[in-house]
């Protein structure tokens, strides 16, 4: 048996455990200060994925806001423990984007035509490649499909140019100007 593959395994299972504990702390602070709880935590995350734990803070005094703050709730007192939760939420899914990867590296050294898993939010999804999607490990009826790119995939040889050479062949070659040049007086 594979004892690196244990180990990486029972890595994957504890962040994953840490996340969905850290995240459940974080949804509990945050549920009684907004109206939509659960959205409103996917929200912040991804807000603070994209701008920062500050930002996803700042925005939730935004007037058109879709998290909804609760009328007569003061937020400034709360800030201090969300973004701190806030934090921890967003280290501990990294920690289990790292865990996976790490042990999906592994499998993929010792069979290269091994299916990769992604987690997403706590959810593992296989790399379907031949159907361009992921596919749910809990429900295989979860199937997100993947989008499409010109020039992927085996038969890429075959096709001729890229859609970035096919534009390029549409430009036509740039020619100097006589007021950009270099020789332009002032």
């Amino acid at each position: 048996m594979d004892e690196m593959l244990d180990r990486l395994e029972s890595e994957v299972v504890a962040a994953r455990r840490a996340y969905f504990v850290v995240r459940g702390e974080f949804e509990a602070l945050l549920t009684p200060l907004v109206q939509n709880g659960p959205e409103a935590c996917e929200h912040m995350a991804g807000v603070a994925d994209e701008f920062g734990a500050e930002q996803a803070l700042v925005d939730l005094h935004h007037p058109i806001n879709p998290v909804g703050v609760r009328d007569g709730i003061a937020l400034p007192g709360a800030h201090a423990g969300l973004a701190a939760r806030l934090v921890s939420r967003m280290e501990a899914r990294d920690r289990l984007d790292l865990a996976p990867a790490a042990r999906e590296d592994h499998l993929f050294a010792q069979t290269p035509r091994h299916n990769r898993r992604v987690h997403f939010d706590g959810q593992e999804y296989e790399v379907d490649g031949y159907f361009y999607a992921l596919r749910g490990l809990e429900n295989p009826l979860d199937i997100y499909p993947l989008p499409e790119l010109p020039g992927s995939g085996p038969e890429r040889s075959t096709q001729g140019p890229s859609l970035t050479e096919q534009i390029g062949q549409d430009v036509a070659k740039a020619q100097p100007s006589p007021e950009r040049g270099i020789d332009r007086r002032r």
